[in-house]
């Protein structure tokens, strides 16, 4: 019986799998509706398209590009938990 069960839940398993490679094949977002929304945003936000199209195509940027306070955090949090 233990047998049956583990040989019906592989089958009910393997349909899962093919019908999630199937829907993995066909595309998530339109094309047309990835340009609608393109569109819409670049107007929401005052910007030209082309302009948004560069700003969707540049690298990540990562918090430590920019100026911030880490080593002055750090210290406060490593006082803090000497303390406390």
């Amino acid at each position: 019986m233990f047998t049956c069960r583990l040989f019906i839940t592989n089958l009910h398993w393997q349909h899962f799998k093919r019908a999630g490679y199937e829907g993995a094949r066909e595309l998530a977002y339109k094309m047309t509706q990835v340009k609608k929304d393109k569109d819409y945003v670049s107007q929401k936000f005052g910007i030209p398209l082309q302009e948004f199209e560069e700003m969707l195509n540049a690298s990540p940027a990562s918090y430590k590009d920019y100026p911030n306070n880490e080593k002055w955090l750090t210290l406060i949090y490593i006082v803090y938990n000497k303390i406390f």
